[in-house]
């Protein structure tokens, strides 16, 4: 049974008009995303948590939150006591010896700007 089919959904794309209740893929492609509904591999999650007489709502699976090392956290710590903030070249450098990717260790030190203000205000208010 293709996954519209099994909760009411009318596509487009797979013609599948069996249900009086169905609707388009216009009116649910913004929620469903029609490479998840068309085996691209996508993950969803079904939630019922919508109004009644709307289309079920799907919503993509949360990426799993990247868990560092105590070594990576130690160096990303030192860097970011010397400097706060990093060129590209800078940051190319300590992805590659942390074995990370850019944009992590980017969002890391967005992360950590964030909490080293939110702490300077607290200890020092204006």
């Amino acid at each position: 049974m293709h996954f519209s089919e099994r909760l009411g959904v009318c596509c487009k794309l797979c013609n599948n008009n069996n249900n009086n209740n169905a609707y388009s893929i216009n009116e649910v492609d913004c929620i469903y995303g029609i490479e998840g509904l068309h085996g691209s591999g996508g993950s969803f999650v079904y939630n019922s948590a919508m109004p009644v007489g709307r289309p079920p709502l799907l919503v993509a699976r949360k990426k799993a939150r990247t868990t560092f090392t105590r070594t990576q956290l130690t160096q990303l710590e030192d860097n970011f006591r010397r400097q706060k903030y990093l060129a590209a070249t800078e940051r190319s450098a300590v992805a590659a010896k942390l074995k990370m990717t850019n944009a992590q260790v980017k969002t890391w030190f967005q992360n950590r700007r964030t909490k080293w203000r939110y702490v300077k205000h607290l200890t020092f208010p204006s």
